[in-house]
């Protein structure tokens, strides 16, 4: 594999040659955060213009995107999860594979020197890491970014006072949970 500079450069050739999979999974994660951040919105319709209005056609209608949306959801989730299972097996398998190529050119000196379970671990254990580290931390960072943004946007639509007296009273929360945080911990 080389030193540990070249470790990420590595790693990052087998992401790179799956990369068009990568983009359909990236692809998907639009859908998946819109439908999950579109609960919100058809819950204030639902309350606001249907159950307080007493507009008994709204409640219907906004119940029917619920359900619609939670099959849209549902849809979109497998869809997205099946291809980045697919697509992060084959990313570890690659990997793997190089890794096998690899030790195959070792010398006996090698083998005589070191522990075979260290060398299993190294395949098994080591490279999944490498490659959870490769592909989900890129991934999660993407469908975190786009939560976050989604929500806020979602936020400050429903009710920008309501989200700007959130917004300054985090500090707040952050200053008298932080000690929580670290005593659980």
């Amino acid at each position: 594999m080389g030193h540990d500079g070249n470790a990420i450069s590595w790693a990052l050739t087998f992401v790179k040659a799956h990369s068009r999979r990568l983009w359909l999974v990236l692809f998907l994660s639009f859908p998946t955060v819109g439908l999950g951040l579109a609960q919100p919105y058809l819950t204030k319709i639902l309350i606001d213009d249907g159950i307080l209005a007493g507009r008994i056609s709204i409640v219907f209608w906004t119940c029917a995107l619920f359900l619609m949306a939670s099959l849209f959801l549902f849809a979109f989730s497998a869809l997205h999860r099946w291809f980045y299972i697919d697509v992060s097996s084959r990313i570890l398998f690659d990997m793997r594979e190089e890794m096998f190529r690899h030790i195959l050119k070792l010398s006996p000196q090698f083998y005589a020197h070191t522990k075979k379970g260290d060398i299993l671990s190294r395949i098994d254990g080591d490279i999944a890491q490498v490659q959870r580290f490769c592909t989900d931390t890129l991934l999660m960072v993407i469908n975190n970014t786009l939560l976050l943004f989604g929500a806020l946007l979602i936020m400050l639509s429903l009710n920008w006072e309501l989200s700007l007296l959130a917004f300054v009273l985090l500090p707040a929360q952050v200053f008298f949970y932080a000690p929580c945080a670290r005593a659980l911990k």
